[in-house]
């Protein structure tokens, strides 16, 4: 019986998030319509939504507090795992916080690291990389410490730590301040009488 029970929780988990993400495109792009914006589904996909992820129809403020409509739809609500009630609001507001923050973080570390100079020096690198193989095809242990020493002289280049770090170090503390503070669950939502 439990297992029926989980597996309908389940279901209607997965078409609840269908219908969130479709509610969500939609609005999306509406908005770009009216904005005089390309709409197709393509530039919807592509874009950079910037509030709908934090309020939208598919977003944790709303799935926490009042229930998304694909919930409402399937009679299923987010609480707090711990005491089984809605969660309380400034944990839901600081979550909203952490993830507006962890997507400012990668969308300027992706507009650094795909800036024009940025894309300039990667191709220069690769171009001394293959020249480096051309020239060593015969020697694999010269042709291995031609490449480390050419990694080692264009760290910034090579190395892709320094755009990773902030967004892991966010992606770190939101999910341990999720597990301390607000852990949720979806449950089914009884019927009103």
């Amino acid at each position: 019986m439990r297992g029926a029970v989980v597996s309908d929780l389940v279901w209607r988990r997965t078409a609840a998030v269908a219908i969130d993400v479709a509610l969500t495109a939609g609005l999306e792009r509406v908005l770009r319509r009216r904005a005089g914006r390309p709409a197709s589904w393509h530039d919807v996909r592509a874009s950079e939504m910037h509030l709908i992820p934090l309020v939208g129809p598919s977003s944790e403020l709303v799935r926490e507090q009042i229930r998304s409509p694909g919930q409402r739809l399937l009679g299923i609500g987010t609480v707090d795992s711990r005491t089984g009630a809605r969660l309380a609001l400034w944990k839901s507001l600081l979550f909203a916080a952490l993830s507006a923050a962890g997507r400012t973080i990668i969308r300027r570390a992706a507009l650094a690291a795909t800036s024009p100079e940025r894309m300039r020096e990667r191709q220069r690198f690769m171009r001394e990389w293959e020249a480096i193989s051309v020239r060593h095809a015969e020697d694999p242990e010269a042709r291995d410490a031609a490449r480390d020493e050419l990694a080692e002289r264009d760290r910034a280049v090579s190395d892709v730590r320094g755009c990773v770090g902030p967004v892991v170090a966010v992606g770190l503390v939101s999910n341990l301040l999720r597990r301390r503070l607000a852990p949720t669950t979806e449950v089914a939502v009884r019927a009103r009488r």
